[in-house]
């Protein structure tokens, strides 16, 4: 066992810790077991890092906070074991999950969309829970697909709530995480949370399960935060058109920006995704009266009175499926397509008489204007046999550098005489050729290149020989602060952060750099140097000259947890991008040099540009150190 998991066993004497089962920048997250227990459960201990409760006052706020929450009871629910505060650090032990959360699902059956009992069934079981916590005054104030764990049973049970105390402290992964914000009503952004918010998380939720999509997918959390305020969500029948309509429209309206349009509870909410309107067939029913025909029985079935139960049957064809929900069959291949996305059984149409024939003709213009088109295109290439050239008429006679004869017909000769010796031909060319006109030649262009490569870090960096035209060096003490090559024009600026996350001083020196300006100065391992941005999607960029002068840029990033993607592309778009991902380590910090050498065809207002994102973890971070060119 690690040495962490060292320190957490001495730290819960009480429990048997196996393993660290994640680590995140603001949790670690451990399986333990009571050891004298005679069910052998499994437990999860969580620890909030980034909760240090110094004062007494914040450490009895938690407490009091936790043990409301662990008086929760519910089905659906997953139950708390035992809270506590273990070196001024809070912690959570709750039972143990084993088939993983709902996320997990979404990623490992990313082709498919749920089945609608399924989906009802998870909605309802997730609904029910956050309508017993409010009923409790307790808000959930998280509500994701990360937050949502399976038992043995396959049962969903809601954990991770988002305490008051939690939200009042500035956590560096939340307010950067962007599963978080895609589920976040737009209130949340103003710092409340409340029972309407919950609901528009689960909204959310539905939406994607049903969909196959958040509702705002955007790269940054910025982008999705406006969006969430300003912007309407796209109907979920536009991406999965067997929906039926009553449950499309119960979603749009628990995702409305007002909090006073939504649901008065999300107990409503889910009553209504179960709740089928009542079709004409009902109610003639339910007052004696019986369905004359067959056919009005069929057009009674509309979209917004399908059963929610049979809405997509297993063993029904589509094409009756979709005249139940009047969706207009178009092809069996599109049939298909969708049949695979929601699970559901398939079985193809038969084609009419009139669309077979229809077919054959389709097919056979098809081949006949093919055939056109090969013979138009042969006889456009093909030489007319009429307009070749004679061999003997073509040749050019030179007399003299400026005079040249035109012979229509060869010359006859006079008796006693013999042709004249300058007029014989000097030269023939063949046939068919003509004479070629010398063109001044010019000095060839420089063309554009760019090259890449990543090495691992060097033990020793001097910033002096490697820089010669230019050097920057961050984070010796804060973010904003950077060494620079003494004595010439910088050459490029400092970087931009991309995504909304802020950059700071990063206390690990990957690969244990040793920086040298000139005379040498030591900069060892797990001493301040370079600059870090956490969250998916974050990262660097950088903008650097670009001319007709070959130049050679090193530039130092480091990931921690994480992967790491590099992408260093000119401006004139003449090349391709150079692109590596393989800078990649789930479980401590790494460090990397990548050496680009590029230049541009044209010297004015051309550039460099590279970017270093975080492409993987979310609570990993990605690290800038320095760049040097020459």
């Amino acid at each position: 066992m690690k040495d962490n998991d060292n320190a957490i066993s001495s730290a819960f004497r009480e429990y048997q810790v196996y393993a660290q089962i994640a680590r995140k920048v603001s949790s670690r997250v451990y399986l333990a077991q009571l050891p004298n227990s005679a069910t052998e459960q499994r437990l999860v201990i969580k620890v909030l890092e980034f909760m240090y409760l110094q004062s007494q006052h914040e450490q009895n706020t938690f407490l009091q906070e936790a043990t409301a929450l662990a008086r929760l009871k519910h089905s659906s629910i997953l139950p708390i074991v035992d809270v506590g505060i273990e070196k001024n650090l809070p912690y959570f032990v709750t039972e143990y999950a084993p088939n993983g959360s709902l996320y997990d699902r979404l990623k490992r059956e990313a082709a498919f969309l749920l089945p609608l009992p399924e989906f009802l069934r998870i909605l309802s079981q997730i609904g029910q829970a956050l309508q017993y916590a409010h009923n409790h005054a307790i808000v959930h104030g998280n509500v994701k697909p990360e937050n949502i764990l399976f038992n043995t049973n396959d049962e969903a049970l809601l954990t991770d709530f988002n305490l008051p105390s939690m939200r009042t402290i500035s956590m560096p992964t939340h307010s950067l995480d962007i599963r978080s914000v895609n589920y976040m009503a737009p209130e949340q952004f103003s710092g409340r949370a409340d029972k309407k918010s919950d609901q528009y998380a689960l909204a959310c939720i539905a939406y994607e399960l049903l969909a196959g999509r958040v509702p705002f997918p955007a790269m940054a959390c910025s982008t999705v935060r406006m969006k969430h305020a300003t912007e309407t969500p796209l109907p979920p029948r536009r991406f999965n058109p067997y929906l039926p309509e009553h449950v499309e429209r119960a979603v749009l309206k628990a995702m409305e920006k007002d909090p006073e349009h939504r649901y008065a509870s999300v107990l409503d909410f889910v009553t209504a995704l179960n709740t089928v309107p009542q079709t004409p067939k009902a109610a003639a029913a339910s007052s004696g009266a019986t369905v004359s025909t067959a056919a009005d029985a069929a057009l009674s079935a509309s979209p917004s009175v399908v059963p929610f139960a049979r809405a997509i049957p297993d063993a029904v064809p589509f094409e009756t499926t979709a005249l139940q929900q009047g969706t207009r069959v178009k092809n069996n291949r599109e049939d298909a397509l969708i049949a695979r996305r929601i699970g559901v059984g398939y079985q193809p149409r038969k084609r009419s008489a009139r669309e077979t024939w229809l077919a054959i003709v389709m097919a056979c213009l098809v081949i006949f204007a093919t055939l056109g088109l090969l013979r138009f295109f042969t006889l456009a290439h093909t030489p007319n046999p009429s307009q070749k050239l004679n061999p003997a008429s073509s040749t050019t006679i030179r007399v003299t550098p400026t005079v040249q004869l035109r012979p229509t017909s060869p010359p006859v000769p006079v008796q006693g005489t013999s042709p004249s010796p300058t007029a014989a031909p000097q030269s023939s060319p063949t046939p068919g050729s003509s004479a070629v006109t010398p063109t001044p030649t010019t000095a060839p262009q420089p063309r554009s290149m760019l090259t890449g490569s990543l090495s691992a870090p060097l033990a020793n960096v001097n910033l002096t020989n490697e820089g010669s035209r230019d050097w920057i060096h961050w984070g010796l003490n804060r973010s904003t602060e950077a060494d620079r090559k003494n004595g010439v024009a910088p050459q490029f600026g400092t970087y931009t952060v991309i995504g909304n996350a802020a950059a700071q001083p990063y206390n690990n020196n990957p690969g244990g750099y040793t920086w040298y300006d000139g005379t040498p100065t030591t900069v060892v391992r797990y001493t301040p140097t370079g600059v870090f941005v956490l969250g998916t999607n974050n990262g660097f960029l950088l903008s650097l000259p670009a001319s007709t002068t070959l130049t050679t840029v090193r530039v130092y990033v480091g990931v921690f947890q994480t992967q790491g993607t590099f992408n260093a592309s000119l401006s004139d778009g003449s090349v391709p991008a150079y692109v590596d991902a393989s800078l990649n380590n789930a479980n401590d910090i790494l460090g990397g040099v990548y050496t680009i050498t590029y230049r541009s065809a044209a010297n004015n207002g051309q550039h460099l540009t590279i970017t270093f994102i975080n492409s993987n973890n979310n609570y990993g971070g990605v690290t800038l150190q320095a760049v040097t060119m020459r």
